[in-house]
C-alpha cells in the first residue's frame, strides 16, 4: 500500500476492500502485525457508501375514459456508513492472541493532564458576531470515557481569550465564574450521540465583536468535535393577527384554506390529537375572518401535503422503531449496528426525520429489531372516494 506512515503521531491506514478480496464478505478477525519496532493501534473498522434506490408508486386514473395504471418513480440514494470493529476493546465473543513476546495492553483514552484541549487562533477568515446571534459547536462525548466538564472558548479581536462557556462541573479555573469569562450553561450533554452546544453571544460578551480563534476544552475524558460557528437571530415577523382571541395563543394561520392550526393541539411527529377538550369550533359573522377547526388526525393533511398518508405512516413506523430500541435497552450505537446504518441516522430516525426513507426500508428496520409487520389489504370503504394508506397498529411494546 506504500511507504511507512510518518512516526510520532496517529495516522489512518486505509485499504480498499477490493484490494484484499473482501468485497461482499464478512470479517470476523483482524491482526495487527509489525516487523521489529513498536506501535500503538486504535479504532479499526469499515467505511463506505450504501447505494440504494427508493421506489415511489402512485395509482393514476386519467380524466379521459381509459384504464388506470401504476406509475413509479425511482429515486437513487447514497448513505454514508461507518462500522467500528475495534475501539479500545476487542469485539464481543472474540478470542485475543499475540505472537513475538507481546500481549494486548489496552491503554484506553488517558491523558497526562486532566485539562486538555484543541484550539486555533489568528484566523484571517474571521467570524463577525452580531447582536442577537447564537454561537454553536457540535460535540460527541465518549460514553465509555466522558469528561466531567466541556468548555468552549472564543478569542475576540482586541479582547483575547476572555469569552468562555462551560457545561458540567466547574473544574477548569480559567476566567471568573458567572461572568463572560466563564459562563455556566448547564449540565453535561448526553454521551453517545452528537449534541449541538449553543450559547447566546451576549452571554459571553461577543455581540458586535470579531472572532479569530476558538478552543475546545475538556476536563478528563474524551470527546469528538464537529461544525462550529454562529447562528443569526431569526427575523421578527408581523404579529399574529389571531393571538389572544378566545384564549388561543401560538396559532399558525394558513391563507390557503383559511384555517388556523395550533401546534399545542397536534403532535408534529405522528399527527395524533393530544386532547379534544381544549379544542372548540368558533364562528364569525364575517366570512373573511379565520376559523379555528378540529384537526383531522393527520397534521400533514391539515397542512395540505399531497402525500399526507405516506408521511403519517412513516412517522408511526418511526415511533415503532424508537419503542423497539427502548424495549431492547439498546444504545443508538448498538441499534446502528443492527440496522446497518451509522449512529447519526438512528438519531434522526427516532426523532421522526424519515422522509427520505421508503416505507419498505422502515419495515425492514423493524424486522431487524425483531418486530413482525403485517400488511392488510381490504376493499375500500364506500364512504371514501379513494383508497387509503394507514399504519393501523404501531403498538407500543410493554
Amino acid at each position: 500500500m506504500g511507504p511507512l506512515p510518518a512516526a510520532g503521531g496517529w495516522v489512518r491506514l486505509e485499504v480498499p476492500a477490493s484490494a484484499v478480496g473482501l468485497e461482499g464478505k464478512y470479517v470476523h478477525a483482524i491482526a495487527f502485525t509489525l516487523y521489529g519496532g513498536r506501535a500503538n493501534w486504535d479504532l479499526a473498522g469499515v467505511e463506505g457508501v450504501n447505494v440504494w434506490t427508493e421506489e415511489i408508486c402512485d395509482f393514476v386514473c386519467p380524466p379521459e375514459p381509459m384504464e388506470c395504471y401504476w406509475h413509479c418513480d425511482y429515486i437513487p440514494h447514497q448513505d454514508y456508513e461507518n462500522y467500528v470493529m475495534m475501539d479500545d476493546s476487542s469485539p464481543a465473543g472474540a478470542t485475543p492472541g499475540a505472537d513475538g513476546g507481546y500481549g494486548w495492553n489496552w491503554t484506553g483514552a488517558r491523558t497526562p493532564e486532566p485539562v486538555h484541549q484543541h484550539y486555533f487562533y489568528g484566523a484571517t477568515q474571521r467570524l463577525q458576531v452580531n447582536a442577537g446571534d447564537n454561537l454553536y459547536a457540535y460535540v460527541y462525548l465518549d460514553p465509555a470515557n466522558p469528561p466531567s466538564e466541556v468548555m468552549l472558548q472564543w478569542s475576540g479581536v482586541g479582547s483575547g481569550w476572555s469569552h468562555r462557556a462551560y457545561w458540567g462541573a466547574n473544574n477548569i479555573p480559567w476566567g471568573t465564574d458567572g461572568t463572560v469569562d466563564r459562563k455556566y450553561m448547564g449540565p453535561l450533554p448526553a454521551a453517545g450521540g452528537w449534541v449541538r452546544l449553543e450559547v447566546p453571544a451576549s452571554a459571553v460578551g461577543l455581540e458586535g465583536r470579531t472572532v479569530d480563534g476558538m478552543a475546545f476544552s475538556l476536563y478528563g475524558g474524551r470527546a469528538a468535535w464537529d461544525k462550529a460557528g454562529r447562528r443569526g437571530a431569526p427575523p421578527v415577523g408581523p404579529p399574529n393577527p389571531v393571538t389572544g382571541r378566545d384564549g388561543f395563543d401560538n396559532l399558525a394561520y394558513s391563507a390557503v384554506n383559511n384555517r388556523i392550526i395550533s401546534p399545542g393541539l397536534m403532535n408534529m411527529k405522528t399527527g395524533l390529537k393530544k386532547s379534544k377538550k381544549t379544542v372548540r369550533k368558533t364562528t364569525r359573522k364575517k366570512s373573511s375572518e379565520p376559523i379555528v377547526e378540529m384537526g383531522s388526525g393527520n397534521i400533514w393533511t391539515d397542512l395540505g401535503f399531497p402525500d399526507a398518508e405516506e408521511r403519517q405512516a412513516k412517522a408511526l413506523l418511526s415511533d415503532a422503531i424508537e419503542e423497539a430500541i427502548k424495549h431492547r435497552r439498546l444504545t443508538q450505537t448498538q441499534a446502528a449496528v443492527i440496522l446497518r446504518v451509522d449512529q447519526s441516522k438512528v438519531s434522526k430516525i427516532v426523532r421522526g426525520r424519515v422522509s427520505h426513507y421508503s416505507l419498505d426500508r422502515l419495515i425492514r428496520f423493524l424486522n431487524a429489531l425483531d418486530r413482525d409487520v403485517d400488511i392488510v389489504i381490504r376493499p375500500k370503504a364506500k364512504s371514501r372516494k379513494k383508497a387509503a394508506l394507514k399504519v393501523i397498529a404501531a403498538s407500543r411494546v410493554a
